[in-house]
Parts: structure tokens; C-alpha cells; sequence
């Protein structure tokens, strides 16, 4: 983890959540196909559960400007997905 923040690989990887006692609440998988390198990728605000997130199909590139040329939506809602 970044200071102030979360950082993914750029390959295959994965995201656990687990609570202190170690007990896992969520879990997501992706490989490298998965994303584009330097969008931001959201799960699609209908889809926010934790059943359908696992559905990689559920997220999609996020199309808000950042400025810079950076796309995505820290601290709003996601993007809707198509």
C-alpha cells in the first residue's frame, strides 16, 4: 500500500479484504487483459455487491476527466458501465 492510498500491480493480482481478526470479507482476482494501463476502472454503481463484483464483466474504464489527461472518479460515483 501507497501512503494515502492503494496501489495495484500492472499484471495479474489480486484485492483482499479482510477484517483484523483475519477474516476475509471480499476478494477480487484480475489479470492483465483486465484493465487499460493509465484509466481509471470502476465497478458500475447498479453492480455494488459483494457477488457481482466478482463478475469482471461488472467493471468497466472510467470515462470522467481528471485533468492531465488522467480519466476516473476518486471519491464520486463510479462511471456507469455499458
Amino acid at each position: 500500500m501507497t501512503e494515502g492510498g492503494l496501489a495495484l500491480a500492472n499484471g495479474p493480482d489480486e484485492v483482499v479484504l479482510t477484517r483484523p481478526d483475519g477474516t476475509e470479507i471480499d476478494r477480487l482476482v484480475y489479470d492483465d487483459g483486465w484493465y487499460t494501463k493509465g484509466v481509471g476502472i470502476g465497478l458500475d454503481p447498479g453492480k455494488m455487491d459483494g457477488s457481482l463484483n466478482d463478475d469482471l464483466g461488472n467493471w468497466c474504464d472510467q470515462t470522467a476527466a481528471l485533468g492531465g489527461g488522467d480519466l476516473g472518479t476518486p471519491g464520486l460515483v463510479n462511471d456507469a458501465c455499458n
